[in-house]
């Protein structure tokens, strides 16, 4: 699937992605942040697969106060964002003690 066919599946706008403009350190944080995300996956033994999403949506306005990320939890079968959606719970485990161990790690930062 083209960006364009993607976001008007999702309900965008493809006509306004020249509005879009992202800073280089965006673009920076961005990539920092999946490679940081090894480390704390490795040490909690949580297996990682990459997987195509449209959740970008859920940050967008988030985004505007500062830095975000997400975790995300398999459902079976990959439904989400209905009724029939399932997570088994140690599935649901993994993210909650990724959550925990990244937020310890944040903790040590020292922010400017």
């Amino acid at each position: 699937m083209c960006v364009f066919k993607g976001i008007k599946f999702i309900g965008g706008d493809p006509t306004r992605l020249a509005e879009v403009r992202r800073k280089r350190g965006d673009i920076a944080a961005y990539l920092e942040l999946h490679i940081e995300q090894g480390g704390t996956l490795d040490s909690e033994k949580v297996t990682t697969r990459l997987m195509p999403s449209g959740a970008g949506h859920d940050l967008q306005d988030m985004a505007l106060l500062g830095p975000v990320g997400m975790i995300f939890v398999p459902s079976v079968a990959g439904i989400s964002h209905s009724p029939r959606e399932y997570s088994h719970p140690a599935d649901i485990a993994n993210g909650a003690n990724v959550l925990l161990h990244t937020l310890l790690k944040l903790d040590q930062l020292k922010l400017n």
